[in-house]
């Protein structure tokens, strides 16, 4: 008989502690947040993401979530990528 040993592999690493869970959110794929001035509330929850923090990264550029047509996250920062002309 062959002796066979099955592995299951965690593609998103384990998931222990906050640090974990953090690199997790940080490697993954884009995520849309704001779309046409109007911010993804699902991603933002999908991600553990606050609104409060999207705001303020938003005021950080001079911009408000009106102000952006589209803006996504990624590696654990906010890009975004068109704004309106205002």
């Amino acid at each position: 008989k062959a002796n066979i040993k099955s592995h299951q592999i965690n593609i998103l690493g384990s998931i222990g502690g906050s640090e974990s869970k953090e690199k997790e959110k940080d490697n993954i794929y884009p995520f849309p947040l704001i779309v046409s001035g109007r911010i993804i509330r699902e991603n933002l929850d999908t991600l553990q993401i606050e609104e409060k923090w999207l705001r303020k990264e938003v005021e950080k550029k001079g911009k408000t979530i009106k102000d952006i047509m589209f803006a996504n996250y990624e590696n654990g920062k906010l890009f975004i990528a068109e704004t309106k002309d205002t």
